[in-house]
């Protein structure tokens, strides 16, 4: 078999598969942005997110967006995000196909806490009428000379879960590749995970290097029940094996949730990152990979 006919045999091997297995960036009319920020750095450096929304629509869109502040098993860590420099606005509109650009978007956001210089968590976001809509995010930091230096953090819509018909509990484990801990590079680990359950939802995060499993290089973390979590953390804080190429990989290993796993790998001499996002089994069904997500983003405007 020639090479352009391996190429059409497997194009036409992807068209056949289910939605959602064959197209992992397909519209959506909620997304999960896992992290963002508006965070003084080292040396003076200012990180901060922008996020850029296209309206697929012929009609002007409207969209809610909610912060999940970090921390664990903290149930007051669910905020609105409002428009700034408007009074009385709680939502954003995207004119017809169009596009808004929010920039610094945690800027002194109006939905509860508003440290100035210390805001980090992840976004939820979603149309108010189920309309679909595209989205991406950049987090950066500006530099002496007015350049800025950032990464694009992709917005996902298709999660690790283990919620009941939608994701074999047995396969729940998501894989973070193309880890480097060394001298030259560091990796930072993250998830966000939705429990709305009555039990504990249980994340297991584990360490590989280039010959397998590291030995004892592996913690759990607790999401209480009923809450969200967005956390951040070295890979030290996992293990302190330093190794040229790793993973990582994040297990749901008891409970009922949906988990946004990811990583960064950044260059210690020149603070360039890049954003990894987590690869896991496809789900069979979008909305209930992101119904734990949905629930918390529902009751959250509701209560505005």
């Amino acid at each position: 078999m020639n090479k352009t006919m391996r190429l059409a045999v497997l194009a036409l091997a992807l068209l056949m598969l289910p939605v959602g297995a064959a197209q992992a960036n397909h519209q959506s009319d909620f997304y999960v942005i896992p992290t963002a920020a508006h965070i003084v750095g080292a040396n003076n450096t200012l990180f901060m997110t922008d996020i850029a929304v296209q309206n697929l629509q012929s009609t002007p869109l409207t969209i809610d967006l909610i912060f999940v502040e970090t921390s664990e098993n903290n149930p007051d860590n669910v905020f609105p995000i409002l428009p700034a420099g408007t009074t009385g606005a709680t939502s954003f509109v995207v004119p017809a196909g169009g596009n808004l650009l929010i920039k610094d978007v945690l800027n002194g956001f109006m939905g509860g806490r508003t440290t100035a210089n210390n805001i980090l968590g992840a976004i939820l976001i979603g149309s108010q009428d189920g309309r679909a809509f595209a989205v991406t995010s950049r987090t950066y930091s500006t530099s002496p000379n007015g350049g800025t230096v950032g990464v694009t953090v992709p917005a996902v819509r298709d999660l690790l879960t283990n919620a009941s018909g939608n994701t074999n509990t047995a396969m729940a484990v998501a894989y973070v590749p193309g880890l480097i801990v060394n001298s030259q590079y560091r990796t930072n680990l993250g998830f966000v995970a939705a429990n709305i359950g009555s039990e504990p939802l249980f994340v297991e995060v584990s360490l590989r290097n280039a010959m397998g499993p590291i030995l004892n290089a592996k913690r759990t973390f607790t999401i209480a029940a009923g809450n969200i979590s967005q956390l951040q953390f070295s890979s030290r804080a996992v293990s302190d094996t330093t190794f040229d190429i790793g993973s990582a990989e994040f297990r749901i290993v008891q409970g009922s949730g949906s988990v946004v796993p990811f990583a960064t790998v950044i260059d210690n001499v020149s603070q360039d990152p890049v954003y990894i996002s987590g690869v896991f089994p496809p789900n069979n069904n979008i909305t209930l990979s992101t119904l734990f997500f949905r629930q918390i983003f529902s009751r959250s405007t509701s209560d505005r």
